[in-house]
């Protein structure tokens, strides 16, 4: 469906691409050049370590992945993680943890290796920007503006975040099937339509596979149609009907993602104020902060002090769309003879349009802007350098001109890799840059109470708790660090105050039961067990502390059951089988105990509590 043109006007840009002499040797240089130019900047990420903002919860202590099954895998399939469907980014992620699983953990409990994943989103940017020279190759036909385009798409520093920070996988994934997408489509497009079918038809369906796998990479591909009809419209140069005939059926593939993402990620808070008709001028205004970035690419962050009330609150709002307007004019106006000067700026909004704050999302709550966001969105701008290089007159001073400019970029990007190396060097480098980051403090705390210094974490908890008193997670921190100071009493506060402002939360749930549950309130800590398991029923840590407070409460064949339901969910947890062995043990069964005990050895010859439980049936039976 979708790859028949039906219209009688011939397609005006159906020759091979071409590069003004050298033919194929110049070709592969110039990738060449992309390859070595992407490997000398962002090697440094290789040597990089979890960052607890994301990272953790995504990959390194995902209880699916940890260690990784089939049935592991096949969940995310089925089920949205974290407020978001990315399916084919966790089954990527999968493929990983099943290869990078250490024979012992780290000091943190870590199985996994991380060098091996940053490793896998340096390779992933690298082919993404093979696909970017790809498709500039197509458009261009020449070799050099080509490889000048896809390196200020691969070198911009603003596309560091998303190759260091190994939740930038999903960034990087859609980002490279969007531009295989857009790659194969026009040449589907160029290929003159009195060619062969088969081969029309060859790269529409490789178009429509890579556009599928773009949306399960992560939902902000949905944008892909609009860059898809600007480039096929304003570049190769088809008819409105040809164009809206081709491009038709992506819609039909966005728009089922677009609903099911918003159903993930439901919003609860008013970021707009309540105020929707500000909404566009949010919107443009990211405009004006991202095209800022791209000419100055200086002071980059994590969280920028960007927040929809703050922006609404210091008026900027009402000024900034002047920027954008201001390039849309000037587009307009010298677009008569440059076409593709329209084409990179609707790529480049496309590219951006999920995230603009037209509609709210979660992230609104720290920034309405991030430098991933504009990853598949530089595409953009390294359509009009690859054009621009094309249109030059015949010389050496736009290309050296253009190569001064990548290298600065390249060496700024460098720079910025080693800022990603942890968290602790990301986030006070984030300080840095914006004072009053709420995000740094809280993952600053969260890295100290991890590395046993309880006191700075809960000083830290206390200033993000202090800059945004809505959010519960500080007041999580804070009760686990309060809890190792000693303050009992006081932690169990902070973890109420967590769960009245986030009553739905689960881990603001899961950790006050916790907290009950040490303060021998075993009837609450149970209740609040049982509602956290409501939310998040795939929960097995939440299953198995639940399983020890029946038992302790006395509910054994409870205790039992809700173990046995932890282990069926997370088998390779080798903790939880020796915790079912124990409460097996305890009610007599000590058959299917001793094959947990089992089990549990298996996983890790090790564990000393497992080998005690096996050696006692042992014994018993011995009698």
């Amino acid at each position: 469906m979708g790859v028949r043109v039906r219209s009688g006007r011939r397609n005006r840009s159906v020759a091979r691409p071409q590069d003004g002499g050298g033919g194929a040797a110049r070709r592969w240089g110039a990738a060449g050049v992309v390859v070595l130019a992407v490997l000398l900047v962002f090697w440094p990420v290789c040597g990089h370590q979890f960052l607890i903002w994301d990272d953790y919860p995504a990959v390194a202590a995902n209880a699916q992945l940890n260690p990784v099954t089939l049935q592991g895998v096949l969940w995310f399939w089925a089920h949205p993680y974290m407020s978001i469907y990315i399916p084919v980014t966790y089954t990527f992620w999968g493929v990983l943890a099943a290869m990078g699983r250490g024979d012992v953990p780290d000091a943190n409990g870590i199985w996994l290796n991380p060098y091996l994943f940053h490793t896998a989103n340096l390779i992933v940017h690298m082919l993404a920007a093979l696909a970017a020279y790809g498709l500039l190759l197509r458009l261009t036909r020449r070799a050099w503006a080509a490889c000048a385009g896809a390196l200020l798409f691969a070198l911009h520093p603003v596309q560091v975040e998303a190759v260091a920070w190994v939740a930038g996988m999903k960034d990087l994934l859609c980002g490279m099937f969007s531009l295989v997408t857009l790659w194969q489509y026009v040449a589907f497009a160029q290929t003159a339509e009195n060619a062969s079918t088969a081969r029309r038809r060859w790269h529409y369906g490789a178009a429509a596979v890579a556009f599928a796998l773009a949306l399960l990479s992560k939902p902000a591909a949905m944008s892909l149609p609009v860059a898809a009809v600007a480039i096929d419209r304003w570049i190769v140069g088809r008819s409105w009907r040809q164009v809206a005939f081709s491009a038709a059926p992506w819609l039909g593939m966005a728009i089922p993602i677009a609903v099911f993402a918003r159903i993930a990620q439901p919003v609860s808070f008013p970021a707009d104020g309540g105020h929707v008709w500000l909404r566009p001028l949010l919107a443009t205004h990211a405009l004006a902060f991202y095209l800022y970035k791209l000419v100055f690419p200086a002071k980059l962050a994590v969280q920028y002090h960007q927040a929809p009330g703050v922006i609404i609150a210091n008026r900027w709002l009402y000024v900034t769309w002047i920027a954008p307007a201001a390039v849309a004019i000037a587009i307009a106006a010298a677009s008569r003879s440059r076409k593709w000067l329209i084409a990179g700026g609707v790529v480049f909004l496309a590219g951006v349009l999920p995230v603009l704050g037209l509609a709210p999302f979660q992230f609104e709550a720290y920034s309405l802007v991030s430098d991933h966001y504009l990853y598949t969105a530089m595409l953009g701008p390294a359509i009009v350098v690859a054009f621009v290089m094309t249109s030059t007159s015949p010389g050496k001073a736009a290309p050296i001109t253009c190569g001064v400019v990548l290298g600065i970029l390249g060496a700024r990007s460098f720079v910025q890799t080693w800022c990603w190396r942890d968290t602790q060097t990301l986030f006070e480098h984030n300080l840095a840059v914006n004072p009053v980051s709420n995000a740094a403090y809280e993952n600053l705390a969260a890295w100290n109470l991890m590395h046993k210094d309880p006191a700075k974490a809960l000083d830290q908890a206390r200033y993000a708790i202090e800059l945004d008193p809505s959010r519960a997670q500080p007041y999580v921190t804070l009760s686990n660090a309060q809890l190792r100071l000693g303050q009992l009493n006081n932690a169990i506060q902070a973890g109420r105050k967590a769960c009245d402002l986030a009553p739905n939360n689960p881990v603001a749930l899961a950790n006050l039961a916790g907290l009950l549950a040490q303060a021998n309130q075993l009837d609450e800590a149970i209740k609040l067990a049982r509602r956290e398991l409501q939310f998040a029923p795939d929960d097995a840590a939440t299953r198995m502390n639940l399983a020890i407070m029946l038992f302790r409460k006395g509910d054994r064949q409870g205790a039992v059951d809700q173990a046995r339901q932890a282990v069926d969910q997370q088998p390779g947890d080798g903790v939880a089988q020796t915790k079912l062995g124990f409460l097996l043990e305890q009610t007599g069964q000590m058959d299917e105990s001793a094959r947990h005990y089992q089990a549990a050895l298996q996983l890790n010859p090790n564990n000393a509590l497992a080998g005690q439980g096996l050696e006692r049936i042992q014994r018993s039976r011995g009698r």
